[in-house]
């Protein structure tokens, strides 16, 4: 049997996440809303040595708005080294 690797989802909604806390309670990794808590999301995520990625919620209707958000994310992860996906 493979081993389950426990994962959650963090955004803005969550406060002030405890990483620790997650580690010592079997959460593997962490998937962040890439909104106004992402940076901060980011640094605790990676102090506490846990992998993640990202996410970014989009209403985006044109070609045009679909720019307009791709920059965005791209704007979000300067620096960042995401160790899973970005999902839009």
């Amino acid at each position: 049997m493979a081993d389950t690797v426990k994962g959650v989802d963090i955004s803005v909604w969550n406060g002030d996440v405890d990483f620790e806390m997650l580690k010592r309670n079997g959460i593997s990794f962490v998937m962040i809303g890439m909104g106004k808590r992402f940076a901060e999301n980011v640094q605790k995520a990676e102090a506490a040595g846990m992998p993640w990625g990202g996410y970014f919620y989009t209403d985006s209707v044109s070609p045009a708005e679909d720019e307009e958000e791709l920059a965005k994310i791209l704007d979000r992860l300067k620096g960042k080294r995401p160790t899973y996906p970005i999902a839009i």
